[in-house]
């Protein structure tokens, strides 16, 4: 009866499965689907696996049927209480299945893919002897068996190995050493058996409904010679690879587990590696490409391990790095075929004859054949074009991981020349690249742009010399100098050997401690590191390599000439290329890569020959006409930006007229003409080129922004409408935008072009409000375009002088309000509270006249609305510009009181300092205008059990240590000092947060004039911060230099640091000017914290999300606050932006300590060390010693 049961229970669940793959809709709720049969079907799981294993269905289906079940199993395997009976059964089940499916490798490959799952659940000691066996097992069997297993544990090991890195678990939590040991030397008997003894086994099945399978096998032992195939090779060293990469976290942690894993087969495999490696270039790459991979691993990651034999293996390494030069550049750079080359690796017939039609070629080099073993099994993108690219990237990175190792420094530090000029060779332009040039030129100069972030030979050629010259510093510059002239100037290699042979004798090869290395062998490493051939195309490539090399190294280069003396002279450098660009028979790509070199050495142009910017912007503005290539034009177009930006720099010290500067090109409008035929051609990965270079012309001169908006206008908006997502590009064009609106010439020609579609954007949105208010459906797309209409509005309104241009924008401001007055969404909001801020500076007549005050404010405190998402908060961030600006604008400088007592509670709500600072400053500014009554309205509400005071105090002096903005602290610290000078009792008496600057969430609750204090002390020792950098920089030099008497000249002493500002007179306070009756009046002034150490506990209930690290007072923390802000306040006019802020606080001081230095006295007593410490800087402290002496 049980077996019947169980055959029915196969019958339904067969049904299943073919239920699934033959209904779309079922199958999208697929795992739903199998978990509830899983819960109503007895042994479910089980009877699918073996469906799955067994050969009754077709291999496809039993594929999919294999995936499904591997996501039920993942999901489930933990904890299901119906799967739990059937987990031996499951195991074992998957167990025979490698056996039943020898040979079938995609059965196999699932098979592994579920048994991996359940392992990472299980554990490896769980399924440690079952791997074992299988290990055994496919040892001493025939190749299809080899096959089974190579698929099981390359599978295996390749999705744990994916787990390291998408789910960062760590190899030393889980990983199959347990194994290793076992499968290391299996491996290696696998790969390098001459005779094998092959146990065929024939299988008899007997089979009762997919329930049970009963198998009967006979032995024969047969002993026969079998080879691996090639592929089978190459997945076996990827195998390898994966294992050794399963353990290299043990070196020098866990010596015994690398000592198990590797000590019965690490000097066969290394042995087998070299002799690999001394085979024909020409023959098995792929192989050598994994067997470089894990030598790459083992010097990179078994630093310990294999400390003893590195030395001995870097000789044939070189070898091997050297040997596949000709092979890399006939194939690769020349285009001539793998098997036209002879075992000379030299072509077999004139290589011009296999440059077929370029366009025919392009981009079809890339090797497909057979399954692709690194997609597979290491994740890793076929990036290259071909194995033989493959091969010298692996070889590169190998290099790169030799060079660091400490114990092969006096070697490699000899071997600098013939690495570099070996890396020089690998770096030729190849043929694909000057396809890409003709084809694909947009891309050809992106990739040249983003080069370091590409996984290509050029990138990790330049790498690994800069990290030559890192560790060899001045040894590799001059080599590097060496080989770049040998290449600018086409030398053959006997011109640089004797040079380098020179030096090797200079320094010698005693040190190096290996009996077979001497100066000849050093020599023939040079040699080989070598290329030439007569192919007329080779002279420029090498030049082109040379450019290269000085143009990404121009800086170290720079370095080297200020320290020594040179032949190499970069003044005459630069001339000589300004002469080749110049001239009309140089190569193109010589063209390209000459004005990209010089650019390099714009700085050092402008700190000795400031005056060649001026022919370099005329050679290159010629190189932009439509009879250059694209990427000349491209590339000069990017150098006109520069050079504009430099001469607009030292025009000053140019000291050249208007007619002498047209004589450079220098304001010649007819350029743009040309500009903009490149913008029309370049693509969303050069465009911000262009762009840039327009901007930097604006920039130099007038003459650019009316031709730039009478020839541009529309191509700007395209770009602005097409691009606006782009951050980088929108930026520009923004900025670009901005420069033409400010131009009275120009404003009218781009208010023209841009602002009809600002009109019909604004009324789709209307049209759309009026029909529904919900804006959550609007595409994403949609929202960023319309708060990039919004910058650009705001952009003509800030910038309008003419009154129709003016009247049309003005229409677009009711409109504006409806949609801020149902948005949600926060980017929007922002950029419309900019936009209507820009309005209400000049649109408040008209706000005034049409009755539209009630409205603004109607938005204003829909931005103070504080929400249950806190991460809609940002939608606020101008909330407080907004308000000031309304307040002077439209009430006569007068509040509304409703609007201040929101902006309170909206300041207690919040947790972004951005947000909370803009509202903070409408009450800082409030208080500076009149302090007692705003202190009065403040204690006259409360917000959640606080007087609104304690609620806007608390939170501001928070957060005051990261305002950012010159203005925006200059307000807010004299509104402090303000309230600290009142003297107030309800100031006094009020209690703040004892939240230090150093942000301990510790410590007790102190009288609020105390904080206040303590935050106007950090305040000005982090405004003289670059001050401070400034001396001790100078007193660095003066160290430096050796200047007598510099003792005298200090500006610091220990920790805590007197600091001098010139001649000015310090402040002087008396701690001891208050008399001992004074002194307990005062005290009874203060409010008395609480003493437990409570810090923002109870505060943070009231708040939304409080973040409560990092509000250190930092000079260097975070950028300044966005201009607009600013902007605002400068645009309102306080007296206190004139200001210093440093001054302001030292005035400040200045005035406490004058005043009432009694009262100054009481509350520096109260203070923490650190904050008496830090006002010693500034202010002399009288009789501290008694002071100090309490606090301790």
């Amino acid at each position: 009866m049980e077996d019947t049961s169980t055959e029915q229970n196969t019958l339904i669940i067969l049904n299943i499965y073919q239920q699934l793959l033959q209904n779309p809709s079922i199958l999208a709720q697929g795992q739903k689907y199998l978990e509830d049969s899983l819960q109503n079907i007895n042994n479910f799981a089980s009877i699918s696996a073996k469906i799955f294993v067994s050969n009754n269905q077709d291999q496809q289906t039993r594929i999919y049927i294999g995936a499904l079940l591997k996501n039920l199993l993942k999901e489930n395997w933990e904890n299901n209480q119906y799967l739990a009976k059937q987990k031996k059964d499951i195991r074992e089940i998957f167990l025979n299945g490698i056996i039943m499916n020898v040979g079938s490798l995609r059965i196999v490959e699932m098979i592994a893919l579920i048994i991996t799952e359940i392992i990472l659940y299980d554990g490896v000691e769980l399924w440690a002897n079952p791997l074992k066996e299988i290990i055994q097992w496919i040892s001493n069997e025939e190749m299809k068996v080899v096959d089974t297993g190579l698929e099981l544990f390359c599978t295996i090991f390749s999705k744990v190995n994916q787990k390291y890195n998408s789910e960062k678990l760590l190899p030393e939590k889980f990983s199959f050493t347990l194994i290793i040991p076992e499968l290391m030397p299996s491996l290696f008997h696998i790969f390098a058996r001459p005779e094998v003894k092959i146990n065929i086994k024939i299988y008899i099945y007997i089979y009762i409904q997919y329930i049970q399978y009963i198998y009967i096998y006979i032995n024969i032992y047969i002993y026969i010679s079998i080879q691996l195939t090639e592929k089978q090779r190459e997945k076996l060293m990827v195998l390898l690879y994966l294992t050794v990469s399963q353990f290299a976290y043990a070196d020098d942690v866990n010596n015994q587990l690398v000592s198990q894993c590797f000590d019965d087969t690490y000097e066969a495999w290394m042995n087998l590696f070299i002799s690999a490696l001394k085979t024909n270039p020409k023959t098995h790459i792929n192989m050598k490409r994994y067997i470089l991979k894990i030598l790459t691993v083992i010097y990179r990651d078994f630093t310990y391990y294999s400390r003893k034999s590195i030395a001995q293996r870097l000789q044939p390494i070189w070898k091997f790095f050297n040997s596949i030069l000709p092979l890399y550049i006939w194939t690769n750079v020349y285009g001539v075929p793998l098997n036209q080359l002879d075992d000379n690796l030299q072509p077999l017939k004139d290589p011009l004859e296999f440059q077929k039609d370029p366009k025919q070629q392009y981009g079809q080099q890339k090797n497909n054949e057979g399954e692709n073993l690194e997609m597979r099994f290491l994740e890793e993108e076929d990036e290259y074009l071909n194995e033989i690219e493959g091969l010298t990237i692996n070889c590169i990175e190998l290099v790169s991981t030799l060079v660091t190792k400490d114990t092969l420094y006096m070697l490699i530090k000899l071997a600098v020349f013939p690495i570099i000029n070996a890396l020089s060779h690998f770096i030729l332009l190849t043929k694909d690249q000057e396809r890409q040039w003709v084809y694909e030129p947009n891309q050809f100069v992106s990739d040249d742009e983003d080069e370091q972030n590409m996984r290509s030979i050029r990138n990790l050629a330049l790498q690994l010399i800069f990290q030559l010259i890192d560790k060899f510093g001045d040894i590799t510059i001059q080599a590097l100098m060496i080989v770049a002239e040998k290449f600018m100037m086409n030398f053959d290699e006997a011109h640089s050997t004797q040079i380098i042979k020179s030096q090797f004798e200079k320094m010698g090869t005693k040190e190096i401690k290996l009996n077979d290395f001497n100066n000849e062998k050093l020599m023939e490493f040079v040699k080989t590191s070598n290329f030439d051939c007569g192919l007329d195309e080779h002279a420029w490539k090498k030049k082109e390599i040379g450019l290269l090399l000085l143009g990404n190294f121009s800086d170290d280069i720079i370095d080297f000439q200020y320290k020594h003396s040179s032949s190499f002279n970069i003044n005459t450098l630069i001339k000589n290329l300004i002469v080749d660009i110049d001239n009309q028979n140089t190569i193109s790509i010589l063209v390209a890569k000459s004005i990209w070199c010089v650019s390099r050495f714009s700085e050092i142009i402008a700190s000795k020959n400031n005056e060649l910017f001026l022919p370099l912007f005329k050679v290159c503005t010629e190189r932009i006409s439509s009879r250059n290539e694209f990427p000349v034009r491209l590339t000069a177009t990017k150098a006109i930006g520069m050079f504009a930006h430099k001469i607009n720099t030292y025009k000053q010290q140019l000291v050249i007229d208007k007619n002498q500067l047209l004589q450079y090109g220098v304001g010649n409008a007819n350029i743009l003409y040309d500009i903009f035929d490149i913008l029309n051609n370049v693509n969303e990965e050069t465009i911000h080129i262009v762009l840039d270079t327009l901007v930097y012309l604006n920039k130099l001169s007038p003459v650019y922004a009316p031709e730039i908006a009478n020839i541009g206008s529309r191509k700007i908006l395209q770009v602005f409408t097409l691009q606006h997502a782009d951050v980088l590009v929108s930026k520009i064009t923004l900025e670009l935008i901005t420069q033409l609106a400010e131009n009275a010439q120009s404003f009218m020609i781009i208010f023209s072009s841009i602002s009809p579609f600002i009109l019909d954007s604004f009324q789709l949105f209307q049209n759309h409000i009026l029909v529904n208010s919900d804006l959550s459906q609007i595409r994403q797309y949609d929202i960023t375009l319309m708060a990039s209409i919004f910058d650009v509005t705001s952009i003509f309104v800030k910038n309008c002088i003419d009154n129709k241009a003016k009247e049309s924008l003005i229409t677009l401001l009711p409109p504006l309000m409806n949609l801020m007055a149902v948005n949600e969404e926060s980017v929007l909001q922002q950029h419309a509270s900019i936009c209507l801020k820009n309005f209400l500076k000049v649109a408040d007549q008209f706000i005034l006249k049409n009755g539209l005050i009630q409205d603004v404010m109607k938005v204003i405190m829909k931005l103070l609305q504080v929400s249950q998402n806190s991460q809609l908060e940002s939608a606020s961030t101008y909330a407080g510009n907004l308000c000031m600006i309304a307040f002077n604008n439209l009430l006569g400088g007068s509040a509304d009181p409703e609007i201040l007592r929101q902006i309170v509670y909206k300041v207690f709500r919040s947790k972004l300092a951005t947000t909370v600072q803009g509202l903070v400053l409408v009450w800082a500014r409030m208080i500076n205008n009149n302090p007692i009554e705003s202190v009065n309205f403040l204690c006259s509400f409360s917000i959640e059990n606080r007087l609104g005071l304690k609620a806007l105090i608390d939170k501001w002096l928070l957060q005051q240590p990261v305002f950012r903005g010159k203005y925006t602290k200059n307000t807010t610290f004299l509104a402090l000092s303000k309230l600290f000078l009142l003297k107030d009792k309800r100031i006094e008496n009020l209690i703040a947060i004892a939240y230090n600057p150093s942000h301990q969430n510790i410590g007790n609750d102190v009288s609020a004039p105390f904080k206040i204090l303590s935050t106007l002390i950090r305040g000005l020792d982090n405004e003289m911060a670059p001050l401070r950098k400034d001396q001790e920089n100078n007193k660095k030099e003066e160290e430096n230099l050796q200047v007598e008497n510099d003792d005298d000249d200090d500006v610091y002493n220990g920790e805590n640091m007197e600091f001098k500002d010139g001649n000015e007179e310090k402040i002087e306070v008396d701690l001891n000017v208050i008399q001992d009756e004074e002194e307990a009046d005062i005290e009874k002034r203060f409010a008395i914290g609480d003493k437990k150490g409570g810090g923002l506990g109870e505060f943070e209930i009231g708040s939304t999300n409080y973040m409560t690290d990092g509000f250190a007072f930092g000079y260097d923390d975070g950028e300044e606050c966005d201009e607009t802000t600013e902007e605002d306040l400068l645009y309102l006019n306080d007296p206190v932006i004139s200001y210093n802020t440093a001054d302001l606080l030292k005035n400040i001081f200045n005035e406490l300590s004058k005043s009432d230095p009694k009262y100054f006295a009481e509350c520096l007593k109260n203070l923490l060390k650190e904050d008496i410490a830090l006002l010693q800087k500034y202010v002399i402290i009288k009789n501290i010693d008694t002071l100090l002496q309490n606090q301790s």
